[in-house]
């Protein structure tokens, strides 16, 4: 049994295959950030809220990072002389690192199947 098989065709799919992955890869990274975002400020301590409030995430592409602009923000994350740590960065970003692979696989299968 013989195949024809059209090579131009199949460049040009797997090109396109390419930029999907890229792509899927981007939003993956982007829902894995914005959940970090969302149980950072879950678990941040709250007197004001200024702490809180000041929780932000940036996303370019494959890279994201979730980040609190509030001056104090590393004090409370990582304590004092005074004060014992509070944590609420580390434990979002490690439940995400968790989580990244599956969900990047999940939307890459996703992207390849043309869904």
């Amino acid at each position: 049994m013989t195949a024809l098989v059209d090579a131009a065709r199949v460049a040009a799919r797997v090109r396109g295959m390419g930029a999907r992955l890229e792509s899927a890869a981007a939003e993956a990274v982007r829902q894995s950030a914005e959940a970090a975002l969302f149980a950072a400020r879950s678990c941040a301590p709250v007197r004001t809220g200024r702490l809180r409030d000041s929780l932000s995430v940036r996303a370019e592409g494959t890279t994201a990072v979730v980040f609190a602009s509030c001056d104090y923000a590393a004090a409370v994350e990582l304590g004092t002389s005074r004060q014992p740590a509070r944590p609420f960065l580390l434990p979002a970003a490690q439940a995400q690192r968790q989580a990244l692979p599956a969900l990047a696989a999940q939307l890459g299968r996703k992207a390849v199947q043309g869904d």
